[in-house]
């Protein structure tokens, strides 16, 4: 199934994207779909999953309806709907965005009020991790994990593999290029990195822990990045930046940038430094609202002191070291642990 190494998923850039994802998916488990002439094969399949634990005797498949960007209100809209006659099934996709404040709760309910049995809101990630307490709430048992490497890929091999002479070849092409999208395979992307890129592996943990919106430079092919704002006071940000520095280090920095309305944000160290040269009180505010002993403790320089640059890297770097992912995650931690308590009480309620 991977021998070819054209992959439309990884040419096109699209190989973590969950709209995507989820479009194809839903596509292909809609039983009126203008792609395909399957008509509910896909999604009986979809919902014979164990892990989906659903009664289908008395349901018309080829009646249900599939939906995704389902609007629930407050501007949410759940990633997609399974509706038959009798049931309501909601799925939130997470590839890579952490999740929101009473998310799941929040889509649960709507469900619920559709006036169908919703035997669990399914919640679907490339491994099959568990939501944010804060996304969850009191649901408990009533969110189910499923995975892209557990569960939709079996489902793809066995329609594959079933079906295989009743797929037109178009459809079967784009099955097997997403199959081995999950797998990693044919290319070096694919969702198998979750589980050893060490960049990718640390920022995915960071952004479910603490729900982080992180700014993403993949685009770089020498050193790609992720950077999240760690504090605002003004103008003037802290930034904490995560670069990759090798197959398998990555390296911390703290960053000061300057982000002033109409104006894009800055990192250039000629321009934050001007401003930090004319604005040394609220640079000083800066460090004293996020560091304990005004940034002293990891060598930050504060007012008495000429700034020279705006590039700060932290002491915590051990991660230049060839570490694997859970113990750079341990340092970063540590970083988050000195942090002033305001700070890092604001990261762990997110």
């Amino acid at each position: 199934m991977s021998e070819k190494k054209f992959n439309i998923f990884q040419v096109a850039g699209i190989w973590k994207s969950e709209e995507i994802h989820t479009s194809v998916i839903a596509e292909l488990i809609n039983p009126k779909s203008e792609f395909h002439d399957k008509g509910a094969d896909f999604l009986e399949k979809f919902l014979q999953m164990q892990k989906i634990g659903v009664e289908l005797t008395g349901e018309k498949l080829e009646d249900a309806v599939v939906e995704t960007e389902v609007p629930t209100g407050q501007g949410r809209r759940i990633d997609m709907v399974i509706s038959t006659k009798n049931l309501y099934l909601p799925f939130e996709v997470k590839i890579w965005a952490g999740d929101q404040d009473a998310q799941l709760r929040h889509y649960y309910e709507f469900a619920k009020s559709q006036g169908k049995e919703v035997p669990a809101i399914y919640y679907l990630t490339p491994e099959g991790h568990e939501p944010s307490e804060q996304s969850r709430g009191d649901l408990g048992d009533a969110v189910r994990l499923l995975s892209f490497k557990a569960d939709i890929r079996p489902w793809l091999k066995e329609c594959m593999d079933t079906l295989d002479i009743r797929i037109h070849s178009d459809v079967w092409e784009i099955m097997r290029q997403l199959y081995d999208n999950i797998a990693g395979q044919p290319g070096s992307q694919g969702f198998s990195k979750w589980t050893w890129d060490v960049l990718d592996t640390i920022c995915l943990e960071l952004a479910r822990k603490y729900d982080l919106q992180w700014t993403d430079r993949k685009d770089r092919k020498e050193d790609p990045y992720k950077m999240f704002t760690l504090k605002k006071e003004g103008f003037l940000e802290f930034d904490l930046r995560i670069e990759k520095a090798g197959k398998d280090q990555v390296e911390l920095y703290l960053i000061c940038c300057l982000k002033r309305e109409g104006e894009k944000i800055s990192y250039r160290s000629d321009v934050v430094d001007k401003y930090i040269s004319e604005h040394k009180w609220a640079y000083s505010g800066l460090l004293k609202a996020t560091f304990k002993d005004g940034g002293k403790t990891f060598g930050v320089k504060d007012e008495s002191v000429t700034i020279k640059t705006a590039w700060n890297r932290l002491p915590e770097n051990l991660c230049r070291k060839k570490l694997d992912a859970e113990q750079c995650l341990c340092e970063i931690e540590k970083i988050f642990k000195e942090l002033n308590l305001r700070v890092y009480q604001a990261l762990k309620r997110k």
